[in-house]
């Protein structure tokens, strides 16, 4: 069970009312994490990040480990890995 720092940024800070947190769940993968947090935030967090079961093009969900950033969802997690979920852009004006 790793313990990692997960930050939010735009629409996702709203619907968390956090900028981060550091979470530990059973799963071990990206992609777990963050189905993990899907069932605590909801359909509105998973809306923001997914269209379906894909990751919608326009958001991004980063793991840092050192120097190195992926996006892979079937990346495995270590304690102190720091993971940013950036959802989709704000539009209007």
């Amino acid at each position: 069970m790793p313990l990692v720092n997960v930050r939010y940024e735009g629409l996702l800070r709203g619907i968390t009312k956090k900028r981060e947190e550091s979470v530990k769940f059973e799963g071990k993968t990206l992609g777990e994490l963050i189905a993990y947090l899907i069932t605590i935030y909801g359909k509105e967090f998973k809306e923001q990040i997914f269209h379906g079961a894909t990751l919608r093009k326009d958001a991004m969900i980063l793991l840092k480990r050192g120097n190195t950033k992926t996006v892979k969802l079937e990346e495995e997690l270590k304690d102190g890995d720091k993971v940013a979920i950036l959802p989709v852009p704000v539009e209007g004006g």
